[in-house]
């Protein structure tokens, strides 16, 4: 699972990069084409639809409006399967297509050449992304040889995100208890204090980088989709950053304000901080002691059957 960790982000690393670079190109040669989708580089239409283009254009996407929009689609519709597509959205298309004669923003002396840079990086980031889909399904399916399908049924988290988890983990069994676990993520408090100075604390960051960025990414969808972590998320930041606040600190002074407003920001990166350790805790307790999600431990409102010294832990 570890090798598979590590193989799945330096293919997200590399897609990521080649998604800059083609945003870079286009931006010189092409930068109309980017506004005809609201988030082209996760779309498989307008993908496919620009690879298209600029592997047959010769640097100049006018040439293909000679297709028509009817057969111009037909063909993208064709390619968008390479892309892991299921279908095409026309409107998408019909977009691109309209941009292909359209000049505004281009740098002329230089658009043949990006172009084809263009396409040379669409080929690696559609490689890439295939190979991450099947690094993907092995770590799923080396998740339920392991027995942790279940990790899978947390509201918010998904199989591939609980298994990069665990890739970084190793065998949750091998630490002494949940709190181990969230230390060696490096997500537990550090204190700050000297004498009568006395700090704020922050996290220890020490442990394992990569387990705590695989924790901090698979917390974020699940401060929306989880129950149970928007009621933590939300009770701790209860009061941070109200509307009233904010205008009653600008009516301070700008100054404070800003104070305010750091404030704010500070308390929601402990909730998310918070909402990361939780998380941990509960893929210990459901991976060691062979438990299912119950949304009443995980809050706390019910007490563990297995392990009562983790009770406070529990949320």
């Amino acid at each position: 699972m570890r090798h598979l960790g590590r193989r799945r982000a330096q293919l997200i690393t590399a897609a990521t990069a080649s998604a800059q670079r083609i945003r870079d190109f286009l931006s010189v040669a092409w930068p109309v084409v980017t506004e005809t989708c609201a988030y082209p580089l996760e779309s498989t239409t307008w993908l496919a639809a620009l690879h298209l283009v600029t592997s047959q254009c010769g640097g100049q996407p006018g040439r293909l409006a000679e297709m028509g929009p009817e057969a111009f689609t037909a063909v993208v519709r064709d390619a968008q399967r390479g892309w892991g597509g299921q279908k095409a959205w026309g409107t998408i298309c019909r977009r691109v297509f309209a941009a292909l004669t359209d000049t505004e923003g281009v740098v002329a002396s230089c658009r043949r050449g990006l172009l084809r840079r263009c396409a040379d990086e669409l080929g690696d980031l559609q490689r890439t992304r295939a190979q991450l889909r099947q690094v993907e399904a092995d770590m799923v399916a080396v998740l339920a040889g392991l027995g942790l399908s279940r990790l899978g049924d947390i509201p918010g988290l998904s199989a591939v995100g609980a298994a990069a988890i665990l890739a970084e983990t190793g065998d949750p069994r091998r630490y002494d208890g949940s709190s181990s676990l969230v230390k060696h993520a490096g997500l537990s408090p550090s204190e700050n204090a000297s004498g009568a100075f006395a700090g704020q604390a922050h996290i220890s960051r020490r442990g394992r980088p990569g387990l705590r960025l695989a924790v901090w990414r698979a917390v974020w969808p699940m401060l929306r989709y989880n129950p149970v972590m928007a009621a933590k998320y939300a009770a701790i930041t209860q009061g941070a950053g109200t509307a009233a606040d904010t205008a009653a600190a600008a009516d301070a002074g700008s100054r404070q304000a800003s104070a305010a407003a750091a404030a704010a920001r500070a308390q929601r990166a402990r909730a998310r901080v918070a909402c990361a350790a939780s998380l941990l805790r509960w893929i210990y307790s459901m991976a060691v002691h062979g438990t299912g999600w119950d949304p009443a431990v995980a809050s706390g409102a019910t007490a563990a059957q297995h392990a009562p010294h983790c009770q406070p832990e529990a949320a």
